[in-house]
């Protein structure tokens, strides 16, 4: 699934599953989580254009642009992204 169908889908949230993330932006280094986590990132569209956006999380940011990753459609609906580059805010 592509950014441009998350998009257009009545999606409201992209679960983002982690190994970790990166802390830091000078000195930075990985910060791993015990186990593989799942975050909700809210999908924040544009109000004058509906096919663009950006996923928004309270203390994440995806080092990568939506536009490079590849989503999934699981059975129950939700649309998942496995293990991005991520960074704290």
């Amino acid at each position: 699934m592509t950014w441009t169908e998350v998009l257009a889908s009545d999606a409201k949230e992209v679960i983002v599953g982690s190994y970790g993330y990166t802390e830091g932006r000078v000195l930075s280094h990985f910060e791993p989580f015990r186990n593989k986590r799942e975050f909700k990132f809210n999908i924040v569209r544009f109000k004058d254009c509906r096919n663009d956006g950006y996923l928004d999380h309270k203390w994440l940011i995806l080092c990568e642009s939506e536009d490079s990753l590849d989503f999934e459609l699981r059975e129950d609906g939700s649309i998942y992204l496995d293990d991005p580059e991520l960074m704290s805010n």
